[in-house]
C-alpha cells in the first residue's frame, strides 16, 4: 500500500501544528467503495457532520446521502459515540469541547461510467468528486484540513490541489478542498507548460485502451490552454489538471473545478472535444473567480439561485468558440457555422417566447439544471454574449469589447473578493461601453422579445433569417478574391477584384448598396482584366446563417477583422517529448480560410 499525504491549508508550518480538520481516504476496489474519515477537536457540545446537497457547477439537487453508509463516530480514546440524524444530510454527535471526535463512513463507488458527479471505484481506477465524498463540520467550512490517501500498490493520483511539498497539497477551506476532484489508480499522464503555468493531463480508460493517442490529446489541450491566459494576462492557478474519462455510458460532458476539469468522453479515435475543453477551462476565470455572490462561499444545504447563470455558462460557451478558433484548432468558417447553429437552436425554442434568460437560470433547479423546457441558458447566453460583444465594440468604435468587461469583473470580484451582485453585469457593461446599453441588456436578458440581431452588423456580420428577403450579391469574396459565384453572374472563383465603380477595391466597397442597385466590378482573371456589371439582387434564406455582411462599411469590416484577429501575445507552450509553440497556432483549416475580411460562409 502507498500513502499519500495532502495538506489542505496555507503556510509552511507542519501539518499537525495548524491543520484543523483531518480527513482520510482509502479506495477499496474489492468492495467497490471508499473508506473516509473526518476528525477534529470539538469546539461545542454538538458537532454536526454534513454532506452537501449539490455539487458546484451543476445546478441540481443530488442525493449524496443515499451513497453514504456504515457511519460511526468515536472519541479520542476510541469509544463509540451515539449518532443522531436531524435530517438526511446531517450526522450529529454529542461532544465535549476540546476533545477529539472522528466520524468515519463508506461511500458507494457506483457512479456511472468512470465517475462524474459522485464516486466511482473500479478494479484499476477510482474517481472521487469532493462533494460526494467528504463531509464538513457545520460552522467550520473556513478551517484548513489534512487529507491522507491510502492507495493500492501501483496506483497513482492526479488532482488540481496546489502542491506544498512532497506529496502535499495546499488549500484554504472546505470550499477549496472539495473543488479538487481526485483521479486514483492506473491511468495515462502527460504534462506541458503554457507560459509560466504547469499543466497535467490524466486520462483514465474503462478498458485500459486508448483509441486516441494520449500524446495527441495533450498536444491539443496545450494549444487550447493559451488564448484565455493571453486574454486575462495571467491565470488564477499555478498548476492545472485536465482529467479525462474514456468510457461507455454514464454522463458525457464536462464539469469545471477550481484548478481542474473533468471531461467524460467516449473512447473513440476522434474525440472532437475542443469546445468542451475550452468551455470548462474558461470557467477557471468565469465562475470560479468571476461569479455571482451566491456561488462562493457556498451554501451546500439548499438550491442557491441567481439570475446570472446565463453569463456564467452561456458567455463561457461564447468564449469557448472564440478560443477554439484563436488556438488554431478551427478556422473562421467553422466559427461562423457554430454561431449560426446556436442561433438556429435558439430560434427553434418555444420557451424563449414565454421565459426570459434570467428566468431560465433562476428556475433551472426544478428543470434539470440546464434551463427551462427547450430554453437553455447556455445556448441563449452564448448568443447574447455575441450580441453584447458586438454592441460594446460598436459603442466604443472598436476600442473595447466584452473581453474588457470580463477583465474588469476579474479585477473586482476574483477570490477572495465577494462575487458580483445581481445587477453588476449590467452596470459593468455600461461602464465599459461608455454609454447606457441598459435597454439592450434588458431586452436580451430580461424580456421575451426577439433578440436584436441587427447589432451584429456593428462587427460586419449579417444574419440571414428564414423567409426574410435580403439583398444579395452574386458572389462571395475571400479578401479580394472571388470564392464562389452564382451561375451566370459573369464571375468565376479565383477572380481578383481590382475596382468597384472605377475606384480601387477596398473594404466597404459595396457599402450602402440596396436591392436593384447596379455596380461595375473590374476583375483580373488569369492575365486578362474584365469589367462585369452587377445588379444587387435578392434572396430568401431557408435557414438561419451568420456570415460576413457583403454590404458592411469600412469601419464595420475593421471591427470584424478585430473580432477575428488572433492574439499576438499567445503565451509560448511546450510539452516534454512533444512540440512547442511560441507563435499563434495555425491549423490546416486556418490556412485554408485565411484572409477573412469578406464573404466567409
Amino acid at each position: 500500500m502507498k500513502l499519500i499525504c495532502a495538506v489542505l491549508g496555507l503556510g509552511a508550518l507542519s501539518a499537525a501544528s495548524w491543520a484543523q480538520i483531518e480527513y482520510s481516504l482509502a479506495p477499496d476496489p474489492s468492495a467497490g467503495s471508499i473508506r473516509v474519515s473526518a476528525s477534529a477537536v470539538a469546539t461545542s457540545e454538538i458537532t454536526d457532520f454534513r454532506i452537501p446537497a449539490w455539487c458546484p457547477g451543476f445546478y441540481f439537487l443530488l442525493d449524496y446521502p443515499a451513497k453514504l453508509f456504515d457511519a460511526k463516530a468515536t472519541s479520542g480514546d476510541g469509544a463509540t459515540l451515539p449518532i443522531e440524524r436531524p435530517n438526511r444530510h446531517t450526522w450529529r454527535v454529542r461532544t465535549r469541547p476540546g476533545s477529539k471526535v472522528t466520524f468515519s463512513y463508506r461511500v458507494l463507488g457506483d457512479d456511472a461510467g468512470l465517475g462524474f458527479f459522485g464516486v466511482s471505484v473500479k478494479s484499476h481506477t477510482a474517481f472521487v468528486n469532493g462533494p460526494a465524498a467528504f463531509v464538513y463540520i457545520e460552522g467550520r467550512k473556513e478551517e484548513s484540513a489534512l487529507l491522507r490517501v491510502q492507495l493500492p500498490d501501483e496506483w497513482d493520483v492526479a488532482t488540481g490541489m496546489d502542491e506544498a511539498g512532497v506529496d502535499k497539497f495546499a488549500a484554504a477551506s472546505y470550499d477549496e478542498f472539495i473543488d479538487h476532484p481526485m483521479q486514483l489508480g492506473r491511468f495515462e499522464k502527460r504534462k506541458f507548460v503554457v507560459g509560466k503555468y504547469k499543466f497535467e493531463v490524466a486520462i483514465a480508460s474503462e478498458d485500459q485502451t486508448y483509441r486516441t493517442s494520449p500524446d495527441a490529446i495533450a498536444d491539443e489541450l496545450m494549444q487550447l490552454s493559451r488564448p484565455a491566459i493571453a486574454m486575462f494576462g495571467e491565470a488564477p492557478f499555478k498548476r492545472y489538471v485536465y482529467l479525462i474519462h474514456l468510457a461507455r455510458g454514464g454522463f458525457q460532458g464536462g464539469l469545471e473545478h477550481r484548478a481542474s476539469t473533468l471531461m467524460a468522453l467516449p473512447n473513440v479515435p476522434n474525440l472532437k472535444f475542443e469546445t468542451l475543453a475550452a468551455h470548462e477551462y474558461f470557467h477557471t476565470w468565469n465562475v470560479k473567480q468571476i461569479r455571482p455572490k451566491v456561488l462562493g462561499p457556498f451554501d451546500y444545504t439548499q438550491a442557491v439561485r441567481t439570475n446570472n447563470l446565463w453569463f456564467a455558462e452561456g458567455v463561457t460557451d461564447y468564449y469557448a468558440q472564440l478560443h477554439v478558433y484563436q488556438a488554431g484548432a478551427q478556422g473562421p468558417t467553422w466559427l461562423l457555422s457554430q454561431l449560426s447553429n446556436e442561433i438556429q437552436t435558439l430560434q427553434r425554442s418555444k420557451t424563449r417566447l414565454t421565459k426570459t434568460l434570467e428566468q431560465a437560470g433562476w428556475e433551472t433547479w426544478e428543470n434539470g439544471g440546464f434551463g427551462i423546457g427547450d430554453l437553455s441558458y447556455y445556448n441563449k447566453g452564448l448568443v447574447v454574449g455575441l450580441i453584447l460583444d458586438a454592441a460594446v465594440r460598436g459603442a466604443t468604435e472598436g476600442k473595447h469589447s466584452l473581453d474588457d468587461v470580463l477583465r474588469t469583473l476579474m479585477k473586482r470580484h476574483a477570490l477572495p473578493q465577494p462575487g458580483y451582485g445581481e445587477d453588476d453585469l449590467r452596470t459593468t457593461i455600461n461602464e465599459i461601453a461608455g454609454r447606457d446599453l441598459s435597454a439592450l441588456y434588458d431586452r436580451c436578458v430580461r424580456s421575451t422579445q426577439e433578440l436584436p440581431y441587427e447589432e451584429l452588423r456593428k462587427i460586419g456580420l449579417r444574419l440571414a433569417i428564414p423567409g426574410r428577403i435580403q439583398a444579395h450579391l452574386p458572389f462571395e469574396l475571400l479578401g479580394d478574391v472571388v470564392r464562389s459565384a452564382d451561375a451566370g453572374s459573369g464571375f468565376q472563383p479565383g477572380d481578383k477584384v481590382l475596382a468597384v465603380n472605377q475606384r480601387p477595391f477596398a473594404p466597404g466597397a459595396f457599402s450602402g448598396l440596396t436591392m436593384g442597385d447596379k455596380v461595375q466590378v473590374d476583375v483580373q482573371r488569369s492575365s486578362e482584366n474584365l469589367r462585369v456589371e452587377v445588379a444587387v439582387g435578392s434572396s430568401t434564406p431557408s435557414a438561419y446563417r451568420l456570415a460576413n455582411d457583403p454590404f458592411a462599411s469600412a469601419e464595420q469590416v475593421r471591427r470584424r477583422d478585430e473580432w477575428l484577429r488572433i492574439p499576438s501575445d499567445l503565451p509560448a507552450a511546450s510539452r516534454p517529448g512533444g512540440g512547442d509553440r511560441s507563435a499563434p497556432g495555425e491549423s490546416l483549416l486556418r490556412r485554408l480560410n485565411n484572409g477573412v475580411g469578406f464573404g466567409v460562409r
